[in-house]
């Protein structure tokens, strides 16, 4: 049985490695469609994480039938490409691009689906073992937070409901 192009890894991967994303969410769109039993071990032959070969292919999806500078995308980045490619068609291509450019990629997420970015929010990454997500998350739902696939969502608004609760003493001063 001959082999496809994309099935002789090692050569063709190797040509893809660098900023090129386009290439890379063409070419695991390619392995979605024609052989997507295969997908899960290419993705971690070519040492890449399933998820973000997944977001690849959605990319490869999305603007495969689109007209868009491959600078221009390339500019905008996977990250942000990912996030318009559940939303964009030929008509709002353009619109979306610029959004793209002009904007973060969490405030870019948060216009698509219609909010508004806070100006002067901060960042607040937090590595926790297990046992500390565990409460972590507890507390979270018990705030009005919600799961959301292996994560949680609104966790702000319900960390800080679940922070006002504690006794304004244990609270540093204004």
């Amino acid at each position: 049985m001959k082999k496809k192009p994309w099935q002789q890894l090692d050569k063709y991967y190797t040509d893809l490695i660098g900023d090129e994303f386009l290439m890379k969410a063409r070419y695991f769109r390619k392995v979605q469609v024609e052989t997507p039993e295969q997908f899960d071990s290419i993705a971690k032959h070519c040492e890449v994480e399933r998820r973000t070969a997944y977001y690849w292919a959605e990319i490869g999806r999305a603007f495969g039938d689109l007209e868009v500078d491959e600078k221009r995308l390339s500019r905008i980045g996977w990250t942000k490409a990912q996030i318009i490619a559940k939303h964009i068609n030929q008509d709002s291509c353009e619109e979306l691009l610029t959004i793209a450019e002009n904007s973060s990629a969490h405030d870019l997420a948060l216009l698509v689906r219609g909010e508004k970015p806070v100006k002067g929010t901060r960042v607040i990454t937090l590595y926790l073992k297990a046992r500390q997500y565990k409460i972590f998350s507890q507390v979270i739902l018990a705030h009005g937070g919600s799961k959301s696939g292996n994560g949680l969502v609104n966790k702000e608004a319900a960390l800080t409901a679940a922070l006002s609760k504690l006794p304004s003493a244990q609270l540093p001063p204004q």
